[in-house]
């Protein structure tokens, strides 16, 4: 039975990602073509950009500050004061607000999505869109994938800004440490990879955040009780692939 149950974990999962990139593919065929539902797009833009920008913004704020905090008290007792400021913003760029933006993301948007189009699939709503011979994708992922394609380096520059100031706010609070010395800081350690790679990793992260939520949904079936499902194991799924995809980019895009 043990055996079994394992079989099954995997085969689903990888059902998951079979279908998520054969997704993908479709989606970027509609992109690349310009056959995308505009009302959808602006819909889905509203709802991943505006609905989601509170919570980028406090997540990478506070995750900004509590890094500050621990950082800056124990490089300044250990007389490496001059460091904090390069060492919050590097940590920053690479790694909290690439990784917070998508888990608001998945958080914000990706849930949400999942038990929406997983009750459209229990309920056949999606087998309708069929018979009218609209396809799924065409309508609900492709709209979904350009709008977070278009909003990510938004969300991004954003969320640089406000985890950046929360960082030298929390510097001055702690240490005392003058805006323009943190800042001096951070412009030593910042060069063109902290520009340009943060913008892939957040890409990618956004993008794979709701492809598994969406595909997820669209391979929903059985009633209420699988629609929770769905959305958990989404949940799961797009945390642990963050986390893994995370591990992957870094040595690839930051390697000297």
């Amino acid at each position: 039975m043990q055996v079994e149950a394992k079989s099954s974990v995997k085969a689903s999962f990888i059902e998951i990602i079979g279908s998520a990139l054969i997704y993908l593919i479709d989606s970027y065929k509609y992109i690349f073509t310009g056959r995308i539902q505009t009302v959808m797009l602006v819909s889905r833009m509203v709802f991943i950009g505006y609905e989601s920008l509170i919570m980028v913004v406090a997540l990478c704020a506070l995750a900004s500050m509590i890094l500050t905090y621990n950082t800056a008290i124990e490089l300044t007792s250990q007389g490496g004061r001059e460091l904090v400021g390069g060492l919050i913003a590097v940590a920053d760029l690479r790694e909290i607000v690439p990784i917070f933006v998508a888990f608001a993301l998945a958080a914000r948007c990706g849930t949400a999505l999942t038990a929406e189009i997983s009750t459209m699939k229990v309920t056949e709503q999606i087998d309708v869109l069929r018979v009218l011979k609209v396809d799924p994708v065409y309508f609900l992922l492709a709209p979904t994938i350009l709008a977070v394609m278009l909003l990510a380096p938004l969300l991004l520059a954003i969320a640089i800004i406000v985890s950046m100031f929360s960082g030298m706010l929390v510097a001055k609070l702690v240490i005392n440490l003058e805006f323009g010395e943190f800042l001096s800081s951070a412009w030593k350690f910042i060069g063109l990879k902290e520009y340009f790679y943060p913008l892939i990793k957040t890409e990618i992260f956004c993008v794979y955040s709701l492809l598994i939520n969406i595909t997820m949904g669209l391979n929903c079936r059985g009633g209420a009780k699988e629609v929770g499902q769905a959305t958990t194991k989404a949940t799961a799924l797009v945390i642990v692939g963050i986390i893994v995809l995370d591990g992957l980019l870094t040595p690839i895009l930051f390697v000297d």
